[in-house]
């Protein structure tokens, strides 16, 4: 148990730290864009950073409407100051039980949180930050670090969503059988969560070097083939009757909703390889 507690402390204070390293790194390369005249980028990784916070505080929103107004200040300060994602996981991991006026429990609630910050910010980051600087060549030190600490976050967010789940007392009672690939904390958890971010930092860097050149190359093509792997899966979906997600919602919105899950779902394995999102209700 002692073990745990210190993983979980761990991982919250690292999230914390990373999400400042990587809002700081996009802040350098933001201000570097603009000295150099690089305006369209400059803009791109401001709007990045600004549609992350869009999408928390429209998830604080969601969640915490019928609360106190002070409780959502103090979620809206957390959003603000890159604090979202690691309070997420220190209520996650410390059993906190949903509240009667939330829409969700605090385990997806850190799902959509980290989902928000890599389809949000993270990975189109990273790809712009790529296409600048193998577009114009040369030895970049600074945004090589600002790409791999992107990468990182990336990596460290999905490596959340995984490792929280498949390490949650519940989910494993709910579904033994898909949950329980991490060890016991005496038996290498902490290593398989550090290789749980390698990979995805390394895929994700791998991904978005692919479509810079591949963009470079044709951006036509490009564009082509990635909205047309997105219609593909969506069309499997459709075939298999397997299309509307497990969310319970009604009408039109709920078809809505239900192609914008399976459309971000579907980037983010492509990009990060989650584990999580192999479940059948999800990308099986």
């Amino acid at each position: 148990m002692k073990d745990s507690l210190l993983g979980a402390r761990t991982r919250l204070y690292s999230g914390v730290a990373i999400s400042w390293a990587d809002m700081g790194s996009d802040a350098v390369m933001i201000g570097k864009y603009i000295s150099e005249g690089k305006f369209t980028a400059a803009g791109l990784q401001i709007g990045f950073v600004l549609t992350n916070m869009l999408l928390q505080m429209l998830l604080v929103y969601m969640q915490y409407r019928k609360r106190d107004r002070g409780v959502i200040v103090k979620e809206v300060a957390f959003v603000v100051f890159q604090l979202k994602g690691a309070m997420d996981v220190s209520r996650a991991t410390s059993g906190d039980d949903k509240h009667e006026d939330a829409l969700l429990t605090q385990m997806v609630e850190l799902t959509f949180t980290k989902g928000a910050e890599m389809i949000g910010e993270a990975i189109p980051s990273t790809i712009v930050q790529c296409y600048n600087l193998i577009l114009v060549g040369g030895d970049d030190k600074i945004a090589m670090a600002s790409i791999i600490m992107s990468c990182f976050a990336t990596g460290f967010a999905a490596a959340c969503i995984s490792y929280d789940l498949d390490t949650s007392v519940e989910q494993r009672k709910i579904n033994p059988g898909f949950y329980g690939y991490t060890p016991d904390p005496d038996e290498g958890r902490g290593l398989v969560f550090g290789l749980m971010v390698l990979q995805g930092a390394s895929l994700t860097l791998m991904k978005c070097v692919g479509y810079t050149y591949f963009y470079s190359a044709s951006p036509l093509i490009a564009k082509a083939v990635f909205v047309g792997d997105i219609i593909c899966f969506l069309l499997f979906k459709l075939v298999r009757k397997d299309l509307r997600y497990w969310m319970r919602l009604d009408g039109a919105a709920s078809w809505i909703l239900c192609v914008v899950f399976r459309v971000v779902v579907k980037i983010l394995v492509d990009f990060t390889g989650c584990s999580h999102y192999r479940h059948p209700y999800e990308m099986g």
